[in-house]
């Protein structure tokens, strides 16, 4: 993006704050490109609070009192915050990663709102890259893999056994922190474990292995 846009701010939405994994690698890429990584909570982090997601009975009443008063807002909403914000103007472009190729519902979004969207300000400047395009420009720019992609091979994204496994098993402090959030997130890792039995380490996850091997 950086030859073709004078200036370029960057957005973080956080699903939980604070876990030791995620601001290790923001604190990275800051030092790294010299800028401020802006960072908010995830939309989806209210939705999971006023849907009661992985909340026990004594909390549901507590929430569903106060549920009415907690934030809604989409990716679009947050991103016009975001703008008034750094004053900059509302039809600034939001651009994200997001592939054709990633998955169908993606490929299937793509195809109905297009590659820019101005009714939306949103840009998918990487739609048609290939997983080899994206390998040879983080090479080319010479940085290192975020934590998450280490550890599930793509970003962090929901609290569902696929990564609280992981984090469990490898942040175990970032997983309480999460629990205090989630409490009965470790119900999630019971049931799987209890049908499936417990993965042996590195089964639970994919890995990039070929970039992370060329950044040891």
């Amino acid at each position: 993006m950086r030859p073709y846009y004078r200036e370029i701010h960057l957005l973080h939405y956080e699903p939980v704050a604070g876990l030791s994994f995620i601001d290790e690698s923001v604190d990275y890429f800051e030092r790294k490109w010299g800028v401020k990584i802006h960072r908010f909570p995830h939309p989806e982090y209210w939705r999971m609070m006023r849907t009661l997601i992985f909340q026990p009975p004594k909390r549901a009443d507590a929430i569903l009192a106060v549920a009415d008063t907690l934030p809604r807002y989409d990716y679009e909403r947050l991103q016009s915050y975001v703008k008034a914000d750094l004053r900059l103007p509302m039809q600034t472009l939001c651009a994200t990663g997001v592939r054709w190729a990633d998955n169908m519902q993606r490929r299937l979004a793509i195809k109905s709102n297009g590659v820019v969207s101005n009714k939306r300000h949103s840009s998918h400047m990487v739609w048609d890259w290939s997983l080899e395009d994206v390998r040879t420009a983080i090479r080319k720019d010479g940085v290192k893999l975020p934590s998450d992609y280490t550890l599930f091979g793509n970003s962090w994204d929901g609290i569902d056994y696929r990564y609280m496994a992981k984090i469990r098993d490898y942040y175990p402090s970032d997983f309480q922190l999460i629990c205090e959030h989630f409490p009965l997130v470790e119900a999630e890792l019971f049931r799987y474990e209890k049908q499936y039995g417990y993965p042996r380490k590195g089964t639970h996850s994919m890995y990039l292995k070929d970039i992370v091997k060329e950044q040891k």
